[in-house]
C-alpha cells in the first residue's frame, strides 16, 4: 500500500465472499440501490447511494487491496458536485445492497446482474485485524474472495456495467 498513504486516508479491512443465491437469503432485508461510476486509468469511484427515503453521493480513492485491508478516503459530494463529475471515462454499474445484521456486524449482500448473468458477493467490514481474521460468515457460501481481483469493484464493473466516454 505504499504510495497510497495519507492524513486522510484510513484502512478498510474487508472479506468478501462469493455466494450461491437463494431467494430467502435476501428476502425482507433493507437494501440499498448503488450506481458506481469507476474514472478509467485511475483509483477514483463516484458513487450514488438511494435508499428509497435519501440519497447520498461520495467520491472514493481506494488502493488495492492486500490481506483484506486497503487504504480508502472518501469525501461526500452535493448532487451538483456529484454531476460533474461525468466528465471522465468511466464505467458504469449497478448494483442492489441487501443489508443484514450479523452479531456486532453488517453483512453487505451486492447483487450484480447484466442479462441473464447474475452474482452474488457479501462483504463484511471489520473494526480490526482480530474481527477480521476471526470472522465466520453465518451462511454458506461457494469462496472467500477477499483478494481476488476479479472481484474488486473495477473488474465486477467491467463485467456488469457499461462504459461511456465523454
Amino acid at each position: 500500500m505504499a504510495g497510497d498513504t495519507s492524513k486522510y486516508a484510513h484502512t478498510e479491512r474487508e472479506r468478501k465472499f462469493l455466494l450461491q443465491h437463494s431467494a430467502n437469503m435476501v428476502n425482507g432485508l433493507p437494501y440499498k440501490q448503488i450506481a458506481d461510476h469507476y474514472i478509467k486509468n485511475s483509483s477514483l469511484r463516484f458513487r450514488r447511494v438511494t435508499d428509497g427515503e435519501s440519497v447520498i453521493w461520495k467520491l472514493t480513492k481506494k488502493s488495492q487491496s492486500i490481506d483484506g485491508k486497503a487504504q480508502i478516503t472518501t469525501i461526500y459530494l452535493t448532487e451538483a458536485e456529484y454531476g460533474l463529475l461525468n466528465i471522465f471515462d468511466a464505467i458504469l454499474v449497478e448494483k442492489i445492497r441487501y443489508i443484514k445484521a450479523y452479531d456486532n456486524f453488517v453483512i453487505g449482500i451486492d447483487k450484480y446482474s447484466k442479462g441473464n448473468d447474475e452474482l452474488w458477493l457479501a462483504e463484511v467490514e471489520f473494526n480490526s485485524d482480530e474481527e477480521m481474521s476471526s470472522f465466520t460468515l453465518p451462511f454458506d457460501y461457494l469462496a472467500e474472495v477477499t483478494d481476488d481481483i476479479n472481484y474488486n469493484g473495477f473488474a465486477l464493473a467491467e463485467k456488469f456495467g457499461e462504459s461511456y466516454n465523454c
